[in-house]
């Protein structure tokens, strides 16, 4: 689950449970930063 997901939880629900999952969520979205550059198509990169 994504924080967006978790976002509408708690928008169709009202639960607070799902308004902490969505907090926690979407901190660990804003501190993760990938260590390359990842995988992708060929024709991506600038040649």
């Amino acid at each position: 689950m994504n924080s967006n997901a978790a976002w509408h939880l708690f928008l169709n629900t009202g639960a607070p449970e799902a308004y902490l999952l969505y907090n926690q969520l979407r901190k660990m979205e804003d501190d993760y930063v990938p260590d390359g550059p990842g995988v992708s198509d060929p024709g991506y990169r600038i040649q």
